[in-house]
């Protein structure tokens, strides 16, 4: 190998570390939130769309081309998730949300298109099997993908590391403790609504005759607590770059499993509670006992992510 070749080489390698290692930024932090609460709403209510086709057997033309519409919506911001991703994995991940949410939101249009022909109905059952991942299996994806990015930090946080973030030195973390002293109890409460209102449940495993209003408060506080989430594990991270000093403690892996839970979670209960508002149709891809699983684990993982905050003072 020349030494040109070598430099590009070496230059392709510290482009990649950079890529692998570098943490988000206040603006890029910001910009994620925004993609995901973009996702899940657009995302709910594609689903509520869909639910209807499968209740009604059949869907009108208004309602086909908002499914595309909204789905569209939620594979953009799902991207838009994916763009700090390393570039093998973003390349991906970024196919796969294209095949999933571009023919998922074409399926009815085909639908109406295809009218009795064998092949167009052949063609409308083979995208309509889309759907379940679409809907159930995506939110898997996107809680693994905030999880990893929200908790990456640069290599064993190296002071001497020229792309850690000494740009945020340690006068900055009291703001930061208070700041996340206010996400804890955003957490704490969120998981009380939940709680609450759960208790309100008349059957487990169904919300049969729940309140639009008391469904209305557990969706809020669904989402609300999913994206407190993300901020606590945000916060987490970057104070452990901040504190970079020898003997520091690593990255927060348990808070990473614990805000993907958030997300994953939270986005069952907030879709659950959602639909309960329109009608019953959630229980068709999420099936019964996605609201005490949703609520459940979005009410555990707030609990211990806010413990975990309140027993940092010294990083948090």
């Amino acid at each position: 190998m020349t030494t040109a070749e070598q430099r590009v080489a070496a230059t392709g390698a510290g482009r990649d570390s950079v890529e692998r290692t570098a943490s988000l930024s206040p603006g890029d932090f910001s910009l994620t939130v925004v993609a995901f609460l973009a996702h899940c709403l657009s995302w709910a209510s594609a689903a509520l769309l869909i639910s209807a086709d499968d209740v009604y057997f059949a869907t009108s033309p208004v309602r086909a081309w908002t499914q595309l519409g909204t789905l569209l919506v939620a594979g953009a911001s799902g991207i838009v998730l994916l763009r700090t991703l390393p570039h093998r994995p973003r390349t991906v991940l970024t196919v796969v949300t294209v095949l999933l949410f571009v023919p998922s939101g074409l399926a009815s249009l085909v639908s109406i298109a295809a009218g009795d022909s064998n092949v167009g109905q052949v063609i409308t059952a083979y995208l309509w099997l889309l759907r379940p991942l679409t809907i159930v299996a995506y939110p898997l994806i996107v809680a693994g993908v905030l999880a990893t990015i929200l908790g990456r930090t640069p290599d064993s946080a190296d002071p001497a590391s020229p792309h850690a973030e000494a740009a945020d030195p340690t006068p900055h973390l009291p703001r930061h403790r208070h700041a996340s002293l206010v996400t804890a109890i955003v957490l704490i409460v969120s998981a009380l609504i939940i709680a609450v209102t759960f208790a309100f449940e008349p059957s487990v495993g169904s919300f049969a005759d729940v309140p639009a209003s008391i469904a209305f408060l557990t969706a809020c506080a669904s989402l609300t607590a999913s994206t407190a989430g993300l901020y606590s594990l945000y916060s987490l991270t970057r104070n452990c770059i901040a504190d970079s000093a020898p003997g520091s403690p690593p990255p927060p892996r348990i808070a990473q499993v614990l805000t993907a839970v958030a997300v994953a979670c939270g986005m069952a209960a907030f879709m659950v509670s959602t639909s309960k508002m329109f009608g019953d149709g959630a229980d068709l891809y999420f099936g019964p006992i996605a609201g005490p699983v949703g609520m459940g684990g979005t009410i555990m993982s707030s609990v211990l992510l806010s413990v975990r905050i309140i027993r940092r003072p010294a990083h948090v």
